[in-house]
């Protein structure tokens, strides 16, 4: 998850992702690196949507660090207000976490149809 969040920016190295062989993106064939990102992103939406304020935070971090490239890491908590150990942790913890497991569930209901 996080190389892929990684490389949203740059088409080549997004499509070396081993996560462009997911079955929740549909049959194979060309554009899934841009499939990958909107996945990436609609999942991103959902911690935005949640009820808890934890997801919120990880939606807001991981919105202005890799979808919009707001600088580095201590700019973007300085920007959110949060602490560094608030940040990363609502990176990391919450985050990078909580995208893995949506998207292990999107797989899994994809390779159940």
């Amino acid at each position: 998850i996080k190389a892929a969040l990684e490389d949203l920016h740059d088409p080549k190295l997004l499509t070396a992702s081993p996560l462009l062989d997911l079955a929740c993106l549909g049959p194979a064939a060309n554009g899934r690196a841009e499939l990958l990102r909107r996945l990436l992103s609609t999942l991103v939406g959902e911690l935005a949507a949640s009820t808890s304020h934890a997801e919120k935070d990880a939606a807001r971090v991981l919105t202005a660090y890799y979808f919009d490239r707001q600088g580095s890491h201590e700019r973007v908590a300085e920007g959110l207000h949060m602490t560094m150990p608030t940040y990363y942790r609502r990176l990391r913890d919450v985050g990078h976490v909580r995208l893995l497991e949506l998207l292990r569930l999107r797989e899994a209901a994809a390779t159940l149809e």
